[in-house]
């Protein structure tokens, strides 16, 4: 089945762009206080940390490359793996008092 597209929680950002001599390095620019309202409406987990995905948009413009959102990914428990690895004995070491001669 088609699942809804999740709605996502963008940050007003002013600009973004790469540079660097290979374009590695993402520059962002914000307004402080509606970044600092944005990052403040973020839950936390439970170490007090909110999760951001930076990633290029679909349709780039000159002045914005790039768009910042909040990351809301949470594992499927029901997907997950639930089996144990068996435990694997580790092979007895070489004991040379057990040399025959």
């Amino acid at each position: 089945m088609n699942e809804p597209k999740e709605q996502k929680n963008y940050a007003s950002l002013r600009g973004s762009k790469a540079f660097g001599q290979d374009k590695n390095k993402i520059s962002l620019r914000v307004n402080k206080k509606d970044f600092a309202a944005w990052i403040m409406a973020l839950p936390e987990d439970n170490a007090g940390c909110v999760k951001m995905i930076v990633a290029p948009r679909i349709t780039p413009s000159d002045a914005n490359s790039f768009t910042l959102f909040e990351d809301t990914f949470k594992p499927d428990m029901n997907k997950m793996r639930r089996e144990v690895a068996p435990k694997v004995e580790p092979k007895p070491e070489d004991d040379d008092s057990k040399i025959p001669f």
